[in-house]
Parts: C-alpha cells; structure tokens; sequence
C-alpha cells in the first residue's frame, strides 16, 4: 500500500524517468513492484546493503490495520537504488565547472519512526557531481506512517548517466519503510530561461523553486541574473517567460 501522494512536477516531461517499489516482490528487490514504471534507459534495480530487516508485516498507530511487506533499517543499513538514465553522450547540458541544475531528483517515502536520510551517490564509470537538498515535504497519513519527498539539484559538468539512491536511518536511528518512489529529470538543451524544473514551462513551480531560493544565493540556478542574489530582477526575468517555452510549444 505505498502512496504515491507528491509526484514530480516534470513526471512525465522528456528525459524523465519514474519508478516505484511497494516491496510486494519479497526481500529479494529487483525491479519496481509498482507497474508502468517509466526508464527507457535501463532497468532500475532494488537492493540492500548493510543487513536491513525484512517484515512481513508491521502497524503504525495502536489498533490501526497492519500493513504487509517492509523493510527495517538502522544506520549502517540502508535500501539501494541502482537508476539508469539519460545517456551522457547527449550532452544536454555539457559547460565548464560544475553547474546547478543538470539534473533533478526526487525521492519519497513512506515510512515509519524516525526520519530516513537519503543520499544519492555516484556510480564509477558514469560521471561525478554533487548534491543539494533543495527540501523535504512531509504528509502525516491516518494510519500513524509519515509520506515525505526529498528534493534534490545535482551539480556536475554534465549530468550522470547513473547514480545510486541510499535510504537509511540517522545514527542511533530505527526507520520502517513501506515504500519508495524514485523520479529523475535532465532538463534539455532547449529549456528556456525561467524553466527551473525543466517541465517545457515557466510556470508557479518554477515561481516556487524560485522563492526558495529568495536572498543572497550565488550559484543558484534561481539567480538568473547572475547577481549573487535571487531578486526582483530575477522574478522580472521570470514572468517575463511565463508560459511554454518556444521548444516546448512547437
């Protein structure tokens, strides 16, 4: 019974990919439970590492229904995910230095206890980068379980064509997990200035990255001046595009 409640704002735009596990396969992992997935670029593969706690079943809140089939960690246990994606030799964003925004991740999960922690790790052979959280989303279900989405920007000289997704416990942390839904985004080459998601669109969640970001952020891909500062400048460079970017509308 995994929720999917907060799907990606680009789910579904190109070079995208979506997946989820509600680990109804068993503790063996594998491929995404939750059928259609989406990853046209290869199989993205559960697994474990660490010795996490397989349960057949496990309750919330005192006297609510029991919900089947989930995975226990701690730290030094965690879930992994193996994600394939769009292949480097695209070079959709290829610049000098490691840039904000090449690529979007995010990962929810429906867990109970203490809160997980998510990383996402490179993979040899397929491009280094680094990661900022951007934020976490939290809904509180009936049943006691928590749904939280983990907003992630990479940032690298061109995106990965792989990473791996980590899902483990803070230390001296316990965290049951019911369920996971992984999403990624390359924004293209044709994206126009605005498009901070990479939907084809300027749009209110571009307005709300932005937002985020409000105040002295040298880097950000928010500032689209390049003045050190997201500002009203770049809110008027923002609506200035407000709508389908040319690419996205032809």
């Amino acid at each position: 019974m995994a929720e999917d409640l907060l799907p990606a704002p680009w789910r579904g735009a190109p070079q995208t990919t979506y997946q989820q596990w509600d680990f109804s396969g068993g503790p063996l992992g594998g491929a995404p439970e939750v059928l259609p997935y989406f990853n046209p670029y290869g199989t993205p593969i559960l697994g474990t590492t660490g010795s996490p706690v397989w349960l057949p079943f496990s309750f919330g809140s005192s006297g609510e229904t029991p919900r089947l089939d989930q995975w226990q960690v701690t730290y030094g246990s965690a879930l992994s995910v193996d994600n394939k994606n769009v292949p480097d030799d695209l070079k959709l964003n290829s610049s000098a230095g490691f840039m904000p925004g090449c690529k979007f991740a995010d990962v929810a999960v429906t867990y109970f206890g203490d809160d997980p922690v998510v990383t996402i790790l490179p993979q040899s052979g397929h491009g280094d980068f680094s990661v900022v959280l951007d934020g976490v989303t939290k809904i509180a279900l009936p049943d006691g379980w928590t749904f939280a989405r983990y907003d992630f920007t990479f940032f690298a000289p061109i995106h990965p064509s792989a990473e791996t997704f980590l899902i483990t416990a803070s230390p001296g942390g316990m965290v049951t997990i019911d369920g996971i839904v992984v999403e990624t985004h390359v924004p293209g080459s044709s994206v126009c200035e605005g498009d901070l998601d990479g939907s084809g669109a300027v749009d209110g969640g571009d307005v709300g990255l932005m937002l985020l970001d409000f105040g002295p952020c040298p880097g950000c891909i928010s500032d689209l001046d390049g003045s050190g500062e997201v500002d009203g400048a770049d809110v008027g460079l923002m609506l200035l595009n407000f709508g389908d970017c040319p690419s996205a509308a032809s």
